[in-house]
């Protein structure tokens, strides 16, 4: 199985090299690490939502929007280590996203794209 320690290493003349399963295997594990963070993502959100008092309605949803979230954060100082650890997080994943995910995306768009099937192990 594939790391994304594996798919960042791959340069662009070792990917048209791989045969397409091949580089899914490297895409798979990018997405598994792109879910990694947006689950640690919406765990600091409900983090931050509850430190700053907000409550979910009867359909469990909050009642806040994130911008007003943000702003009551930034009158709360318990809040600031929590919209510290979402910036970290959102950073990580947009420099995956523009990083890994786009260098495999270009390779798998050269080749006129191909069908695919994922083999789901979890």
């Amino acid at each position: 199985m594939k790391t994304l320690d594996d798919a960042e290493k791959a340069t662009p003349a070792e990917l048209r090299k791989m045969t397409p399963p091949q580089v899914d295997e490297l895409f798979a594990a990018v997405y598994e690490a792109d879910y990694s963070l947006y689950l640690a993502r919406m765990r600091a959100w409900n983090v931050l939502h509850k430190e700053v008092g907000d409550k979910k309605n009867a359909w469990g949803e909050w009642q806040l929007t994130t911008d007003e979230v943000l702003e009551k954060a930034a009158e709360n100082p318990g809040a600031q280590e929590i919209v510290g650890r979402l910036n970290f997080v959102s950073v990580q994943a947009d420099a995956l996203t523009l990083g890994v995910k786009a260098k495999l995306d270009a390779e798998y768009r050269r080749r006129g794209c191909w069908g695919r099937a994922y083999l789901v192990t979890d």
